[in-house]
């Protein structure tokens, strides 16, 4: 049986890095932004493929704006679009009392029905307008956020904030 060999990352470099440890090599591409990751999403691409890049980021479940860099920055087409309605919510009685935003998810398509996806996202967020009603007193209608990402999209966040 022949053995494996054994890396390490003095024997790499980094698209090799890329293409041997994809899954990783996403870890840390969600850490970055802005020029940092555009380049690391197309040395990743260019190491692996779209498909496996894709794959390997889902397993680190990015950041809503990792994904929106990748879609808006690096053209990656994507496969959701999604209306929120936004809410605030009591966080607990601490210093007086606090409030957090939260989303939930009113809406989703498949950003694949769309030849113009942009033009779905406009007409989305005229239909899901944001007007800030939330932050009133007595808030009059709901407000609404539209977002398009890689992966489906959940309410967030996932579990309430706690006080620290």
């Amino acid at each position: 049986m022949q053995n494996q060999k054994e890396y390490t990352s003095a024997d790499l470099t980094l698209k090799q890095w890329a293409s041997v440890y994809p899954w990783a090599f996403a870890h840390v591409l969600n850490e970055e932004w802005g020029d940092s990751l555009t380049q690391s999403w197309r040395l990743l691409v260019e190491a692996v493929g779209l498909d496996r890049a894709l794959e390997a980021l889902e397993t680190v479940n990015p950041n809503e704006s990792t994904q929106a860099h990748l879609i808006y920055e690096c053209h990656v087409p994507p496969k959701w679009i999604t209306a929120f309605r936004l809410e605030r919510r009591f966080g607990g009685p601490e210093k007086g009392g606090w409030w957090y935003d939260a989303g939930v998810v009113e809406h989703t398509i498949p950003a694949e029905m769309f030849a113009d996806w942009r033009a779905k996202v406009a007409d989305l967020r005229w239909t899901f307008p944001d007007h800030g009603n939330r932050y009133l007193v007595a808030p009059q209608g709901k407000d609404y956020r539209v977002a398009v990402s890689l992966f489906r999209l959940a309410d967030y966040p996932a579990t309430p904030p706690q006080y620290n």
